[in-house]
């Protein structure tokens, strides 16, 4: 920086306009901008317009105290230095400068090369002092809006230290967990945020690159809600890096979306995909099956009652009943093949959801207790209708139902609810049995998968297949141990 004071300006405050101009013509002589002041206060209003390098009091100045004037220039002045000119008689009394909070304090007599000197070294600090703060301003400002650009992205930022608490995390984390930043900070990510069955995995993912591993990317599950009544769990698709600091501590950075909902549309984009590829072989194959069934179903009734007629013994009888009704079961399942592959479309009405959900279990109720369960409705007490197709609906339920009650056991309990949504209502049937695996959940909803012995497997495809012509979603919860909850969504007008 160059000690030419030919950019410097200078305020001098006096109530002696001769000292003012002894020291202007010394100032002046070496370029200065100078400007004057006869009062404390006339020094305030000048350097509320103007950001001064140096002020020059005169420490004989009367309308304002000395120590409040030199503060309020300091605050004022944006950086600006102030020495305190002073007769050697005020010494003692204005104590030293360090505690008046200037830049020097100036004895008098003055001279030329002292008073070019300490202005010259005070203009030299209260220009580096301004580069500081307009260095420390634009630092602020840069963090502020990498602050901003951080917390704005959808993407998850986390910043884990070598044990795998967490360091840092922008909102996104704190929106998917559901855990303040504040709460995040410290917290081990393995023990309180990652789900059980995943910990092993990610931590020795983990691991690997707190020892030197190369950036990887990786899938795993975040815990959610966990300060909530609830469990659940977001696929997130990481990408994470190791740095070490000087002092050989790792940093593990890494950064997040949430594919969930992706993971999801891939699901029921196969799920789509197959049970049209299987609508499509049932529709032909149960066509093709009916024709003859029928036949023979026809023959053997003529077969019985020939047979009656003639007078036959029962052991003769006894096989065709036995082939009649084994017939009776497949052309069931031929029926259930054809109403999952081309579901009639749907009759339209208004329908009293909660109505029909009463009827069900009312039909249901006694076999519920002949196993030893119960079915408990809990139903508002008005009519929540939405638009839609009653017997098919009337059928979703039934199935849901008779599963939940096969789901219990001796003493369980199947629970039957109906809520009004602002577009729709939500139907829910929870049972307390067993629950289902998760790799089992996953396959609920195809065709022909099963988990009873004798079970068709079409169960759910079908519920699935007529709550999507209805435009409403399905949604299954279950735990191992602790039951299985299904949960259907149907807007008040199907599409």
């Amino acid at each position: 920086m160059s000690d030419s004071l030919t950019q410097a300006t200078v305020l001098l405050v006096a109530d002696d306009a001769a000292r003012i101009e002894r020291l202007a013509e010394m100032l002046e002589a070496k370029e200065v901008s100078v400007s004057r002041a006869g009062s404390g206060k006339a020094a305030m209003r000048l350097a509320l317009e103007t950001a001064y390098d140096v002020v020059l009091v005169d420490a004989r100045v009367v309308d304002i105290p000395l120590h409040t004037l030199a503060v309020d220039l300091q605050r004022l002045g944006r950086g600006a230095q102030v020495i305190v000119v002073a007769d050697e008689s005020f010494v003692d009394d204005l104590g030293a400068s360090e505690e008046m909070d200037v830049w020097s304090c100036l004895v008098e007599p003055l001279t030329s090369s002292k008073v070019i000197s300490e202005v010259r070294r005070a203009v030299r600090h209260a220009h580096l002092s301004r580069e500081a703060d307009a260095l420390r301003q634009a630092l602020e400002l840069t963090e502020a809006g990498l602050f901003t650009l951080v917390n704005t992205v959808n993407a998850l930022l986390l910043v884990l230290d070598e044990q795998g608490r967490v360091l840092q995390a922008n909102e996104a984390v704190e929106d998917v967990t559901g855990v303040s930043i504040g709460e995040l900070v410290g917290v081990s990510w393995f023990d309180q945020l990652t789900p059980e069955g995943d910990r092993e995995e990610v931590r020795k993912a983990f691991l690997g690159l707190v020892k030197g591993g190369e950036p990887m990317t990786v899938q795993a599950r975040i815990s959610c809600g966990v300060h909530k009544d609830r469990q659940e769990a977001r696929w997130v698709r990481w990408r994470a890096a190791a740095l070490r600091d000087k002092a050989g501590r790792t940093q593990v950075y890494a950064s997040g979306l949430d594919i969930s909902d992706t993971r999801e549309f891939e699901r029921q984009a196969h799920l789509t995909e197959k049970l049209a590829a299987v609508g499509t072989l049932s529709a032909g194959l149960a066509h093709e099956i009916r024709n003859p069934l029928n036949a023979a179903g026809l023959q053997l009734r003529l077969l019985n009652r020939r047979l009656l007629t003639m007078g036959a013994e029962e052991r003769l009888l006894e096989p065709v009943d036995l082939v009649q009704a084994e017939l009776g079961r497949l052309s069931r399942l031929v029926g259930e093949f054809l109403q999952f592959a081309r579901p009639p479309g749907l009759v339209r009405s208004r329908v009293d959801v909660a109505e029909l959900a009463r009827a069900v279990v009312d039909m249901e109720a006694p076999a519920a207790l002949e196993k030893g369960s119960r079915i408990v409705a809990r139903l508002p007490e008005g009519a929540v209708e939405v638009e839609g197709d009653a017997e098919k609906l009337h059928q979703v339920m039934l199935n849901l139902i008779r599963n939940a009650v096969e789901a219990t056991a001796k003493g369980g309990k199947v629970e039957v609810g109906v809520e009004p949504g602002e577009d729709g209502l939500r139907i829910s049937v929870t049972d307390d049995g067993e629950g289902i695996p998760e790799q089992e959940l996953a396959r609920i909803f195809e065709p022909f998968f099963s988990t009873k012995p004798g079970g068709t497997g079409l169960g759910m495809s079908i519920v699935h297949s007529l709550v999507t012509l209805h435009g409403g979603d399905v949604v299954v919860d279950s735990k191992e141990g602790e039951g299985t909850r299904v949960g259907i969504d149907l807007p008040d007008v199907p599409p």
